[in-house]
Parts: C-alpha cells; sequence; structure tokens
C-alpha cells in the first residue's frame, strides 16, 4: 500500500470514469415538477452562477478556475449543450451539460440538483432526460465521470442507471474556497486544510516533510508487527512452560497416590497374615 502526500491548500478526489455504449430501452421519464430550459449559449456571469449553484456543496469547480477565453470557448459552442433545471416555482435548481465535441460520443459532463432535491427521486428523472437527448444519430457512446467529492450515492446511482466503471485515476488540485472560487463555507464536509507554511517557496518543503512523515510511519509498522510477533511468541513459550509444569506436577500426584495405594495393600495384607 503507498500514500501520497497531499499539499496543504489542496484537495485530493478519487475520480471514476463510466461508460455506456448501448442506448438503453427507451421508457418515458418518471413524473417530476422539474424541467429542462435550453440555455442556448449563455453569458458566463450565468453559467458560472449556475454552476456555484449546483456545484458548490460537492466543490465542483473545473468550470470555475478556466479563463473567460477558455470557458467562452465551451459555452459558445453548438456542440456543448447547456441546460438549466427549473423548478415549480420557476427557480433554477439544477443542470445539465451535454459534450458532443467528440465525434460518435456523448459526454454528460455535468448532472446535477442542488442538494435540497436529493433524494426525491428527481435524480432518476433528470438522467432519464440526460439519456434521452444525449442517445441521437450517430452516437455510439455515452459516458460520464464521478469523484469522491460528489454525494455520496452519485456512483452507486450512474451504475444502477446503466453506466460500466471503465477507468479510475486520482486527482489533486488548489482547494476551489482558498482559489476564491467558491465561498469559504461551501462543502463543509471536506475540511479546509491550509497551513500558514504552506506558501510561497516553502511549499515544497511542507509537502517533503508530510511525506517523510508517511514513510516514517510506513518504515514503523514492520517494526511493530515484528514486536508484535516476539510478544506472541513470548507469551506462548510461558503458556507452554506454565502447562509443563501442571503437567509435570499433575503426573507427581498421581504417582504419590499409586505408592500411597500399594503401601495401604501391602499393610493390608501383612495385618491379613498375622490375623490368621
Amino acid at each position: 500500500m503507498s500514500e501520497t502526500a497531499v499539499p496543504p491548500g489542496h484537495v485530493a478526489s478519487i475520480v471514476t470514469a463510466l461508460e455506456m455504449t448501448a442506448a438503453p430501452d427507451r421508457a418515458p421519464p418518471p413524473p417530476s415538477p422539474l424541467r429542462l430550459e435550453r440555455l442556448g449559449s449563455p453569458d458566463l456571469a450565468t453559467y458560472r452562477a449556475l454552476f456555484r449553484l449546483v456545484g458548490a456543496d460537492w466543490l465542483w469547480f473545473s468550470r470555475l478556475a478556466l479563463s473567460d477565453c477558455a470557458l467562452a470557448e465551451i459555452v459558445a459552442d453548438d456542440a456543448v449543450e447547456i441546460f438549466a433545471v427549473i423548478d415549480d416555482s420557476g427557480a433554477k435548481a439544477g443542470m445539465l451539460e451535454l459534450d458532443f465535441r467528440t465525434i460518435g460520443t456523448c459526454e454528460l459532463a455535468f448532472v446535477g440538483l442542488v442538494r435540497r432535491l436529493t433524494g426525491q427521486g428527481h435524480g432518476r428523472w433528470l438522467m432519464a432526460e440526460a439519456l434521452r437527448r444525449a442517445w441521437r444519430p450517430g452516437i455510439d457512446r455515452v459516458w460520464l465521470h464521478s469523484c469522491t467529492l460528489d454525494h455520496p450515492g452519485a456512483l452507486r446511482f450512474y451504475i444502477a442507471s446503466g453506466f460500466t466503471p471503465f477507468a479510475r485515476s486520482v486527482e489533486i488540485a488548489p482547494d476551489p474556497r482558498i482559489a476564491g472560487h467558491l465561498p469559504r463555507d461551501s462543502a463543509p464536509q471536506v475540511p479546509i486544510i491550509a497551513s500558514p507554511r504552506a506558501s510561497g517557496e516553502n511549499l515544497g518543503a511542507v509537502v517533503v516533510a508530510a511525506q517523510r512523515t508517511i514513510d516514517a510511519r510506513r518504515h514503523r509498522q514492520p517494526q511493530q508487527e515484528h514486536r508484535q510477533i516476539n510478544r506472541q511468541r513470548e507469551d506462548d513459550e510461558k503458556r507452554d512452560i506454565r502447562r509443563d509444569v501442571a503437567r509435570q506436577h499433575t503426573d507427581e500426584r498421581a504417582a504419590d497416590d499409586h505408592e500411597n495405594e500399594d503401601h495401604g495393600i501391602g499393610r493390608d495384607r501383612k495385618d491379613d497374615e498375622e490375623a490368621q
């Protein structure tokens, strides 16, 4: 087993990529009061606001870290379709982003609802709508990714929806709350680990120190296991000695009892002879 130190001011996650290579059976989406609204090519402020609304609780930050130029190139592309989820009050409550920029493939780039709508079955409706739009003529693969920063049930939900995991990776990135992309109180389930030492030229030293701590723990573990084995061996030897001593005492008592019985029988016979 190996460990890698995560620099202070960073977050780490395990990313799982999943795919679907055949369209699922067509079925009407489950009933929901929600609806999808195509945004076309939204302005950057509108897009970022929707992205934060949906993703702040799960530390979505990839789009927020892009420059204006890089983000504009994505949202203005005709092969990228962006939808807002609208609730029954007319408020935005989720998002869906489909990316068709790779020929024959659709990536469900972002699929999510605000936290207040999770756990009510709306996710099944949103996934049904996403797949209905993704599987179109010329598409032979739909894929997405999830990470351990997402909702705890996300990966299980994607698998239940018909996706198959095909790759896994580890992602380490600057904490978007420290970088200013998200509010500091976002995703409280993921603590912020920021050290005042972890800045400028000595950040590398902090990472090296953290890695040395991990390495030292690995070095101590075999020694601890060795000491534990020695203690166990000593305990077993002591137990064997106590058992041998107890067995010896038992044998000696048995021999004494047998000798006493023999002496008793001899006296009985002598008494009988003298009586005769």
